[in-house]
């Protein structure tokens, strides 16, 4: 039972620093340790792993603003003050601190002999390190295996935060004095009734389970009754179109930042609609030129000029897309016509970017859009789509909206398949039965031209 008056989330924290050494445990460190802990817990580890440097500016910015406040320590550095670099990842997984490799690749065998001559020594192997900072061989070893893990989801990863925060929220919220791990079918099943989206409710639960094997707990029981609320949930669901920014919402959406002096913006749409860019991985990241440098490789762009009959034309070499991981290249060519720019030329828009990126004293490595993928131009976007009637507007409206385009315009599956890089039916998806209505009807019209030239 929790401490009186408090919450099982309040107690979880009160009582376990009674048995952890040392200052400053971040929310990692009491996941990877083995100690019980709450969902919040987890929600807040996804931080110090994917934005770790933010977290550790704030709590020095913490420390110094209260008398005996103590502040925490990165994983690297508290590898180091250990004498363990062996265990530092070679790619850093924090997104708010691009970097290129830390260390050299080393076999297994090496960097096991390394970990145990570190064990074995007394002090830390480098000078000048906080001594704070320092941890025992097997609690570093612990934490390097759940990073690990949690690597695996490194494209996703705001996501699922979002599904083990909103199963958190609910546990203090209706079961306040309930260990929120294992998850019971009990407080499963209560949890359920909040969701009007089964596929939501499906998702969320797979986010339970990866916490499950971050804990190193049992799968949750009972798989047949999860299976069966999934179920019910689904036949309840409310189905709502999911918006789209496609044809004249697209022109009205890119003039209407260029009137609010968002050019960068206003190019990003551009972008994001003609090349058909999934945003989070494809978009936001890219990079004018990021290889042989010293940040992780996103993608490089070339440019090619028009001659004779071809228009001038880009080309995006993407490390990784999400059905093409070695690589992919998406090429879109230039659709001004003379005298006559149009706003949704993603040619035109990407040669922008990177123009004017260069032109301010950018690197080639450096991430171009990174400042769109905040929640505050997300609420800016949202803002602009629904002054059109575009309601939840999101990066991945212009996703669907493109694809729109293309079927009504008479496009094949196969052009809108390669366009958008699917490798299955999932395309379908992110089509209307309005598009569908309206190819049938263009085609309809073709054959009705073709008989009266006839």
């Amino acid at each position: 039972m929790p401490a009186k008056g408090l919450t099982y989330s309040q107690s979880t924290r009160l009582t376990r620093l009674l048995t952890t050494t040392g200052e400053g445990l971040t929310s990692i460190e009491h996941v990877a340790s083995g100690h019980e802990v709450s969902a919040w817990d987890l929600d807040f580890s996804f931080e110090w792993v994917f934005r770790e440097s933010e977290r550790v500016s704030k709590s020095i910015e913490f420390a110094h603003s209260r008398p005996g406040g103590c502040r925490a320590f990165s994983f690297a550095d508290r590898c180091r003050a250990s004498g363990h670099e062996e265990l530092i990842p070679r790619i850093s997984l924090d997104e708010t601190l691009r970097q290129g490799a830390s260390r050299e690749a080393l076999p297994p065998l090496k960097r096991i002999r390394l970990s145990q001559a570190a064990s074995s020594r007394r002090g830390p192997s480098t000078g000048g390190v906080d001594p704070r900072a320092r941890r025992h061989s097997r609690s570093l070893m612990m934490e390097a295996s759940v990073r690990t893990q949690m690597a695996s989801i490194s494209k996703s990863w705001a996501g699922v935060r979002a599904g083990i925060s909103s199963y958190a929220r609910f546990m203090d919220g209706t079961l306040p004095h309930v260990s929120h791990f294992p998850v019971t079918i009990a407080g499963l099943r209560l949890w359920a009734v909040h969701f009007d989206n089964g596929d939501t409710l499906r998702t969320y639960i797979s986010h339970l389970r990866f916490a499950h094997r971050v804990l190193n707990l049992p799968p949750i029981e009972a798989e047949d009754i999860v299976s069966s609320i999934v179920r019910g949930a689904r036949r309840d669901t409310v189905r709502r179109s999911k918006p789209r920014v496609a044809g004249n919402h697209l022109d009205a959406i890119v003039r209407q930042a260029i009137r609010e002096d968002d050019l960068k913006a206003a190019r990003a749409y551009s972008v994001a609609y003609s090349f058909l860019f999934r945003c989070q991985s494809e978009l936001f990241g890219i990079q004018s030129d990021g290889r042989d440098a010293d940040v992780p490789y996103h993608s490089h762009i070339i440019f090619k000029e028009g001659s004779g009959q071809d228009p001038p034309s880009a080309s995006v070499h993407l490390a990784s897309r999400k059905n093409s991981q070695r690589g992919a290249v998406v090429s879109r060519p230039c659709i001004c016509r003379r005298e006559l720019p149009s706003l949704r030329c993603g040619h035109c828009a990407l040669k922008a970017i990177v123009t004017s990126h260069l032109q301010r004293g950018g690197r080639p490595q450096d991430p171009l859009l990174t400042n769109l993928a905040t929640s505050r131009a997300t609420r800016t976007l949202r803002r602009r789509g629904s002054s059109l009637g575009i309601e939840r507007c999101s990066w991945h409206a212009f996703r669907r909206g493109a694809a729109s385009d293309i079927v009504r315009s008479g496009g094949t599956i196969g052009f809108l398949m390669n366009q958008g890089g699917w490798r299955s039916g999932a395309f379908l998806k992110y089509l209307l039965c309005s598009d569908v209505e309206d190819r049938r009807t263009l085609e309809l019209t073709a054959v009705g031209l073709d008989s009266d030239s006839d």
